[in-house]
């Protein structure tokens, strides 16, 4: 009888862990394709020795940001985070206000604000925000640098 047991015991432990390995194998896809979504909302350009990094900011990635949106909420507003890298020269004389644009289509829109996040010469962070957008097509975000302008693109609007 104890053999019986040990057999039905045996079984139940191992139908648990074909569930658990499942469940998991279910949610490593998941996050497979969390991780594809992210790399989709980042967009890398170089001019002359710098390098930016434009990270399309949606209501679950904005939550890894280190900056206060609430005054941007993203149903009303775009925001793009900016990282900018470089080993030569000073990256703070850009004025995002001025130097950033972003296109849809027909339209062109100038940001409604800057907000910094790293202020260091070399390794600059912020986000930049403009008034909510809608249409349909590549989006493009311009950066015109005193070595040159940096076009970043997306094959559509990112859903926030």
């Amino acid at each position: 009888m104890s053999h019986r047991v040990l057999v039905v015991s045996a079984l139940g432990l191992l139908a648990v862990g074909l569930l658990a390995a499942a469940c998991s194998s279910g949610s490593d896809a998941g996050d497979a394709e969390t991780t594809e979504d992210r790399a989709d909302l980042t967009q890398t350009a170089e001019a002359d020795g710098i390098t930016v990094d434009a990270t399309w900011l949606t209501v679950e990635s904005a939550a890894d940001v280190d900056a206060d949106l609430s005054a941007y909420p993203l149903e009303r507003f775009v925001a793009v985070e900016i990282a900018f890298t470089t080993h030569s020269g000073d990256v703070n004389k850009i004025a995002m206000e001025e130097a950033a644009r972003l296109r849809i289509g027909s339209r062109t829109l100038q940001p409604e604000a800057w907000m910094s996040i790293s202020d260091d010469s070399h390794h600059r962070e912020g986000i930049v925000v403009f008034a909510g957008i809608q249409g349909s097509g590549p989006v493009e975000l311009l950066l015109e640098l005193e070595s040159g302008d940096v076009l970043l693109q997306w094959e559509r609007m990112p859903e926030s």
